[in-house]
C-alpha cells in the first residue's frame, strides 16, 4: 500500500493543510484522529454506490489511504509504548544498581581490617 501511495503521490487533506505520507508521522494526534475518522466516513459512503453508477476507482484509493493512516497511528502508539517501557527499564536498572552499590558499601563495613587489606591486595594484582 505504501508503494502505491508513493507512486500515486497520495495527498491527505487535513485541518492543517495537505500532508504527504511522510508528513503523517509528524502530524498531531488530533490531526491523525480526525483524518482517520474522515477517511472511515468516506469509505463507508463509497461502499453504497448509486445504482446507475459503477464503483469508482477512488474507493480503492480511499481504503489504501485509511489503511496507511491507521498504520501510522498504530506505529506511533507502539513507538511511544516502547519508549515508555525503555525509560521505565532504565529507571529500574538505575535503582537496582544503586541498591547493589549500597549493599556493597554496607558489606565493606562488616569486614575486618585484615580482610580488607587482603581484598585490596587481591584487587591490585588484577
Amino acid at each position: 500500500m505504501y508503494k502505491q501511495a508513493i507512486r500515486e503521490n497520495y495527498k491527505f487533506n487535513t485541518n492543517v493543510g495537505v500532508l504527504t505520507v511522510g508528513q503523517l508521522f509528524t502530524a498531531s494526534d488530533e490531526t491523525l484522529g480526525t483524518l482517520e475518522e474522515n477517511l472511515k466516513s468516506e469509505v463507508e459512503k463509497s461502499k453504497t454506490p448509486n445504482r446507475f453508477e459503477k464503483r469508482k476507482y477512488t474507493s480503492k484509493t480511499l481504503k489504501n489511504k485509511l489503511a496507511i493512516v491507521s498504520d501510522v497511528i498504530d506505529t506511533i502508539i507502539a513507538e511511544r509504548e516502547e519508549k515508555a517501557n525503555a525509560l521505565s527499564n532504565k529507571e529500574e536498572l538505575k535503582e537496582l544498581l544503586a541498591e547493589k552499590l549500597k549493599r556493597e558499601k554496607d558489606g565493606i563495613k562488616d569486614i575486618s581490617d585484615k580482610d580488607l587489606e587482603k581484598k585490596i591486595k587481591e584487587l591490585q594484582k588484577k
